[in-house]
Order: structure tokens, then C-alpha cells, then sequence
């Protein structure tokens, strides 16, 4: 059994015996152009564009409307290439730059999110470690040459606080 697309990206394989391997190789390199360093112009836009140029790409938002747009559903990746619109599937945790918010986008199981929020679940952790592991004793671990703390306004201060007055505090 020979597979007929790749797993991942579903880019057309060429097949031994296949007429006319151009456009089956044609067509996997329009998908990667669109997929490698993906970026669309916008997850807002809800009408198909009248005139879109050879490779605009939109992730559709819900209720998106237009002759080929209303094939595809709210999440999906569709591109303009070689005259027409294709859904390109995106795999779990590829990037996505979107031009018209100037941010990227993770693909989850559930759909897409923005990668700052991605970040912003590194609240409150219970440990981290940085080029270290982090323990029960060391909840911030880090391993470097050196550690720089900025500050923003016009004092620096690092704080060590003792948890009771028998406590010890120190820097060493």
C-alpha cells in the first residue's frame, strides 16, 4: 500500500506510473509555500476577497462567507493559489503569523490561540528552572555565568524575605 499524500502536511506524493508528476509536485510546493513560515493576512476578514493576489491566506473567523469560503468552517486555514481557494490543513502546534494584529497564533487541538497567552500561563508556577532543575528547595533554579535583573523605574532592589523571625535570609 503506497501513501498518496504526506502525513503531516498532506503535500501530494508522486506516484510510479502517474502522467503528469509536474502537477503533482506543483501542487506540494504551493502548499509548503503556503505553510512554511505561514502567515495570513488576517482571522477577521469574513468575505472572500474579490481579487485576492496568488498567496493571501486568511484563518476564517465564524460566519465567513463568499463562493469558496462557505465550503470551509470557522478555524480554517485557506489560501489563494493559482486562481483558486484552498483549506490547507495546519498540524497541532504549528505558528502562524497574522499580519493585520502583528501576532502569532499556535494551532491546538481545539482550535487556534494566540502565543502570548501561551506565555502568560507561566504565572504562577510551582518551580521553574532555567538551564537547571528546579526541586522542592529550589523552586527557581538557575544555572549561568551570570543573572541580570533590570529595572524599569529609577531604583533596582532584590528583597529576600524571611519567612518568621527565626527565620535566616541571605544572599551568598
Amino acid at each position: 500500500m503506497s501513501l498518496q499524500n504526506t502525513p503531516r502536511l498532506g503535500l501530494p506524493l508522486l506516484q510510479s506510473g502517474q502522467a503528469q508528476k509536474h502537477v503533482t509536485l506543483n501542487e506540494s510546493l504551493w502548499r509548503l509555500e503556503a505553510l512554511v513560515q505561514a502567515r495570513v493576512l488576517s482571522r477577521a476578514v469574513g468575505a472572500q476577497p474579490d481579487s485576492p493576489a496568488d498567496g493571501e491566506a486568511y484563518i476564517l473567523p465564524e460566519g465567513a462567507a463568499g463562493a469558496a469560503w462557505d465550503m470551509a468552517e470557522a478555524g480554517d486555514f485557506v489560501v489563494f493559489q493559482a486562481g483558486y481557494w484552498e483549506r490547507l490543513p495546519v498540524p497541532v502546534g504549528a505558528l502562524v503569523h497574522v499580519a493585520d494584529e502583528d501576532r502569532y497564533y499556535r494551532r491546538g487541538v481545539s482550535g487556534w490561540a494566540a502565543l502570548q497567552s501561551t506565555f502568560g500561563s507561566l504565572q504562577n508556577l510551582d518551580r521553574l528552572g532555567v538551564s537547571a532543575t528546579a526541586d522542592d528547595s529550589n523552586r527557581l533554579s538557575v544555572n549561568s555565568p551570570q543573572v541580570l535583573f533590570n529595572h524599569a523605574g529609577s531604583h533596582s532592589r532584590v528583597f529576600v524575605n524571611k519567612a518568621g523571625s527565626d527565620d535566616d535570609a541571605a544572599v551568598v
